[in-house]
C-alpha cells in the first residue's frame, strides 16, 4: 500500500477501522467458505444419491443469510452500515424458507424460486459493491453480484425439473461465489498488512 494513497489514509485513521476491517474480513472469509463446502456437499450428494439437492440449497440459503446480515452490519465505513447486503441476507432467509415450504414434487416451483433467489440477490450484491472501496474488493463483489443476477436469469430462461441439472447449477453457482468472496476478502486482508 503506497503511502498517501486514499485507503492508507483511511487505515491509519485509528485501530478502529482496522478492527471494523479484520471484522469485515472474517464475515466475507466466511462466506466464501461456506459457499464451498456447500458446493462439495451438492457434488457428493449428486455422486453418491446421499439426498435430495433442495435441502442442501435451504441449508446454503438459511446460513448465508445469516451471515449477510452480519456482514452488512459490520462494513468497514461505520456511517454506511450496508443495506444492501442485509437485504440480501433478507433474501437468503426468505428464499431458504420458500425452498423448505416447497415439497421435492413442486420442482417447477422450486426452480422459479431459486432463480428469483438467485437474481434478486446478486442485483442486492451488486448494489452492495457501491458501498465498499474498489481496494478493499468492491469490484470483485460487483462482479460476484453479477455472475449472481447472470446465473438466476440462466435458470429462469431455461428452467428444467431435473435434480441433478439444479445440483450442477447449485455446485458451479456456489463454487464461483466462493472464489468471488474469497478473492474480495484476500484483497480486503491485504490492506491491512
Amino acid at each position: 500500500m503506497k503511502r498517501g494513497s486514499v485507503a492508507s489514509i483511511r487505515l491509519r485513521r485509528g485501530a478502529g477501522m482496522r478492527a471494523r476491517l479484520t471484522a469485515f474480513c472474517r464475515w466475507v472469509t466466511a462466506r466464501a467458505i461456506l459457499a464451498l463446502v456447500m458446493s462439495i456437499a451438492a457434488i457428493l450428494s449428486l455422486m453418491f444419491k446421499t439426498g435430495p439437492v433442495p435441502s442442501i440449497l435451504a441449508g446454503y440459503l438459511f446460513a448465508d443469510g445469516i451471515l449477510a446480515l452480519a456482514c452488512g452490519g459490520r462494513t468497514p465505513q461505520p456511517q454506511s452500515r450496508c443495506m444492501w447486503m442485509m437485504l440480501e441476507g433478507l433474501l437468503d432467509l426468505a428464499a431458504g424458507v420458500a425452498v423448505l415450504l416447497l415439497p421435492v414434487t413442486a420442482s417447477y416451483a422450486l426452480i422459479i424460486v431459486i432463480g428469483v433467489w438467485a437474481a434478486t440477490s446478486g442485483m442486492a450484491f451488486f448494489q452492495a459493491s457501491f458501498r465498499i472501496e474498489r481496494s478493499l474488493g468492491g469490484l470483485v463483489v460487483a462482479l460476484a453480484g453479477a455472475a449472481s443476477t447472470f446465473a438466476g436469469l440462466l435458470l429462469l430462461a431455461w428452467p428444467s425439473r431435473d435434480d441433478a441439472l439444479l445440483g450442477v447449477w447449485f455446485a458451479a453457482y456456489a463454487a464461483l461465489f466462493a472464489i468471488l468472496l474469497g478473492t474480495a476478502a484476500y484483497r480486503s486482508r491485504s490492506m491491512l498488512n
